[in-house]
């Protein structure tokens, strides 16, 4: 199997993830997917348990490297937070869930080292809506009354809360708008 073909594992790996979770994932459906055999597969993850690493991995670098774009970004601490609302903006547009809420739901059936991976990225997170919002802060954009550590909890709960809830009441923008005005001290 070629990189380009572990890589098609992966990424197929992260779908299903989202869609179905970890405990639903199978090297058959991956196969599938890919039109190639179950042993294909097996050949470079022997255990599901590397594949789902390889995944964590790979979702680790992306949330890095999106992050990294909008934190070193010269907008405005506001726009940024709006472009780290895209983020989830995607997931709900394609109706999957937040990979690591999907993890997350499923963490104490996770492998150890599973677990120490769903974490880092949950702390990526976190770190990072902590600079933007201390950014805003410093700017007079934002106001908060609290920790900024907890209001980057308050706000990520409530954005990986709509992603999940828009499926039935379709209100993400709703949310993201709450959100603005709550940092703003714009709510009427």
């Amino acid at each position: 199997m070629k990189k380009s073909r572990i890589d098609d594992v992966i990424n197929t790996a992260n779908c299903i993830i989202r869609r179905v979770g970890y405990s639903n994932l199978s090297f058959t459906q991956i196969a599938k997917t890919l039109d190639v055999t179950r042993e294909n597969v097996h050949h470079y993850f022997k255990k599901k348990e590397l594949l789902g690493n390889a995944c964590l991995d790979v979702m680790a670098e992306d949330l890095n490297q999106k992050f990294d774009l909008i934190i070193n970004s010269e907008l405005s601490s506001i726009n940024k937070l709006k472009e780290y609302f895209k983020i989830y903006k995607t997931q709900q547009n394609d109706k999957e869930d937040c990979p690591i809420v999907s993890l997350l739901s499923e963490y104490e059936l996770l492998p150890e080292s599973m677990k120490v991976q769903v974490k880092k990225l949950a702390k990526i997170e976190q770190s990072n809506m902590e600079k933007i919002l201390h950014e805003g802060v410093n700017t007079n954009c934002f106001v908060i009354n609290g920790s900024i550590e907890e209001e980057a909890f308050f706000t990520i709960s409530l954005l990986k809360g709509a992603v999940s809830y828009t499926k039935i009441y379709d209100n993400f923008e709703k949310t993201t708008i709450f959100i603005l005005k709550s940092l703003t001290n714009d709510i009427k």
